[in-house]
């Protein structure tokens, strides 16, 4: 899945390769263009991403990082480029009973109106 932040008129892509590409100016880009950005790197712990989602109004990047059972949180998004940490990290808890059990997560929503 992609992300389009439309307040700064962004594209994120996942892609296989462990990274995510983004271009700005995403209402007119067109062609074969390269990105302007990609996050990529040991740092950002991107393995396997498959959903992502811009929270616009806070300016964050969600990685439905499926290869770790995780999903990743980036702040400043819209600047966000190349081997950065997480600022968050949302995984796998070791007690399956009481703690979040993620599994290979394809997908991410969030709701940043609550």
């Amino acid at each position: 899945a992609v992300a389009v932040d439309t307040v700064s008129d962004i594209l994120y892509i996942p892609t296989l390769s462990n990274s995510i590409l983004v271009y700005d100016q995403a209402s007119t880009t067109n062609g074969l263009v390269s990105p302007d950005r990609t996050i990529a790197g040991s740092a950002t712990k991107i393995s396997t991403p498959f959903g992502i989602f811009v929270d616009s109004s806070n300016n964050l990047l969600y990685v439905a990082n499926s290869g770790a059972n995780a999903v990743l949180v980036f702040n400043n998004a819209s600047t966000a480029t190349g081997n950065i940490a997480p600022n968050r990290t949302i995984a796998q808890g070791t007690d399956p009973v009481n703690e979040t059990t993620l599994n290979a997560p394809l997908g991410i929503f969030v709701d940043s109106t609550r």
